[in-house]
């Protein structure tokens, strides 16, 4: 059984081009260019600007789960659950890079990489009436119970976001979760840690012990007017 500890962790060791060198547009920066949680409506019209379902439920996906597009990509709607007020996802793959070498170029001047990755497992809640919950099921329960939410590369991501606004990219979507769970809920850097998975050292880690059960209590007791 999966877990949202250190438990059941796998290694994935991949040789790829670096993925950003193939494409046309450039790494953005959430540190420079993310200051704060951007507020739902902004969110909202966002999503007007896509002109199909598949497309416009990636915002709230992207946003809700607080998730990146690789994460996204192994999700299931089994892995959603409703338990009273509270939405549950349940050992959603957390992405953690171990170590990059550069191994060869490609005749083009591409650089080649060898990545060795280490999966984890997260178990995390938010409230069922915060906005962009009803959405993101609305786009779930079209899917089979064991089905994958996506069925789609990376790059498609990336391309449909960039398509709806040149000023949005997928990991921004992470940095605003994580600024109104900071900000909604007074969430601290331990409980990010938690809530994203998140280990930086391990000191942090021996202290960092709130379940998730703890987070769920947390947050029932500080829902704000700022959700509206």
């Amino acid at each position: 059984m999966r877990s949202s500890t250190n438990l059941n962790l796998r290694f994935l060791i991949m040789t790829k081009p670096g993925w950003w060198a193939a494409h046309e547009y450039s790494r953005r920066s959430v540190k420079n260019e993310v200051k704060h949680f951007c507020g739902y409506p902004a969110l909202k019209e966002l999503m007007l600007k896509s002109d199909d379902f598949e497309t416009e439920s990636l915002i709230p996906c992207l946003f809700c789960t607080g998730g990146r597009v690789t994460e996204l990509l192994e999700l299931k709607r089994s892995q959603f659950s409703i338990d009273g007020d509270m939405v549950k996802v349940s050992s959603m793959p957390v992405e953690k890079l171990r170590t990059r070498k550069r191994v060869g170029t490609q005749p083009d001047g591409t650089p080649i990489y060898h990545y060795e990755k280490k999966i984890d497992y997260r178990t995390f809640s938010w409230p069922i009436s915060e906005p962009l919950t009803t959405e993101l099921f609305d786009f779930i329960y079209t899917k089979g119970t064991d089905e994958k939410l996506y069925s789609r590369s990376a790059s498609w991501i990336y391309k449909r976001i960039l398509s709806l606004d040149k000023g949005w990219w997928p990991h921004r979507f992470r940095s605003c979760r994580a600024s109104q769970l900071a900000s909604a809920y007074g969430f601290n850097d331990l409980m990010l840690m938690q809530w994203f998975g998140w280990a930086t050292d391990d000191e942090a880690k021996r202290y960092a012990k709130l379940s998730n059960e703890n987070l769920e209590v947390w947050m029932r007791s500080h829902l704000r007017t700022s959700q509206r």
